[in-house]
């Protein structure tokens, strides 16, 4: 189980490195994505607790809010980006989904 925990924290590290990589240097491929993307957010607040509990998340009556909203880095604003993302979301709130989501027939090109 301890094994797990890690491998999982492990993972949502490099997926921030690969959220923080796709909104700097890769705008084409940020931009194609979110185009694709559907839904919209339901203030879950499971996003900014990949990898750590970001210190500017403030929870109150099952809503979240961001401190920093109107400054948020990119790799928050833009979130999630690819499926990849939503996977790594699952992680940290399994039982209640996203409310975004990405189309079936775009998710086999989101291994990046």
């Amino acid at each position: 189980m301890k094994d797990k925990r890690f491998q999982d924290k492990l993972e949502l590290g490099i997926g921030k490195l690969r959220r923080f990589s796709q909104t700097t240097w890769r705008k084409e491929h940020l931009e194609r994505s979110l185009r694709h993307r559907q839904g919209e957010c339901t203030r879950c607040g499971a996003c900014c607790e990949l990898a750590f509990e970001c210190i500017f998340l403030k929870k109150a009556h099952g809503k979240t809010t961001c401190l920093i909203h109107k400054f948020k880095p990119d790799n928050c604003k833009f979130f999630p980006i690819t499926q990849k993302d939503l996977h790594d979301r699952d992680k940290v709130l399994p039982g209640r989904p996203c409310g975004f989501h990405f189309p079936e027939k775009f998710k086999p090109s989101l291994r990046h």
